[in-house]
């Protein structure tokens, strides 16, 4: 999301002889949506989607070291809950323990992992930790043996996130996107960017729609029609 204080803004990266971007979309972001100059900004692309896109075709190495070839495995990448106690409360909220607990009993006895990518800036609860350290179905990124940050997205074989621009990022995978109905949870004074807004990928709304790609992962009869056209 985008401060309202765009003059700030543009004055921090008028600190710079040269702002690298790792694409024109974003140069764009930063002359029409943050009133900066584009006199300084230069688009060199970026180095850790490079990484990310050489990584892939190890992807079944890396499943293979962490013991879970043969599972299909959902990545749950939300935004970071910003101290936002309806956010933090939600029903996908990861840090409410009901959340888990939900995808505990519909998780059992199936072949599929959800992998928890959790925000940096938040904190899982020793509950949560307890709760799930029991289950098969569920783990979180740091329990695994990566290599590096992204290899989450590499392994996986869907993405879900909220308002998170991971979902940028996993375009270049081609794999399916969801995006999931939490709650805002960012300061009222700023401004969504426009790459959140109006994202013209799939709904997860309820625990149903939850239920319902578990079963479509099981028969690979996920939707992928958009992103290539979102990709470009």
């Amino acid at each position: 999301s985008i401060p309202e204080n765009k003059l700030k803004d543009r004055k921090f990266y008028e600190l710079f002889n040269e702002v690298w971007l790792h694409s024109e979309y974003d140069k764009t972001i930063l002359t029409k949506e943050r009133g900066c100059r584009p006199s300084n900004l230069k688009t060199f692309g970026f180095a850790r989607n490079q990484k990310m896109l050489e990584d892939y075709r190890y992807s079944e190495k890396i499943k293979a070291k962490n013991s879970i070839t043969d599972k299909k495995i959902i990545l749950y990448a939300p935004t970071s809950d910003r101290n936002n106690d309806d956010y933090k409360k939600s029903i996908f909220s990861i840090t409410n323990i009901k959340f888990y607990e939900q995808m505990v009993k519909t998780l059992l006895n199936s072949d599929i992992i959800l992998l928890i990518k959790a925000h940096l800036n938040d904190q899982i609860s020793q509950d949560i930790k307890s709760l799930i350290k029991a289950s098969e179905n569920i783990k979180f990124q740091d329990e695994l043996n990566l290599t590096n940050d992204y290899e989450s997205l590499v392994i996986s074989d869907v993405l879900i996130t909220d308002y998170s621009t991971i979902y940028v990022d996993y375009l270049l995978l081609e794999k399916p996107i969801f995006l999931i109905n939490n709650p805002n949870p960012f300061p009222r004074k700023w401004v969504m960017s426009s790459i959140l807004k109006n994202v013209q990928l799939p709904k997860i709304s309820d625990l149903s729609d939850f239920e319902n790609l578990f079963e479509n992962l099981k028969y690979q009869k996920l939707e992928t029609k958009n992103i290539k056209k979102l990709k470009n």
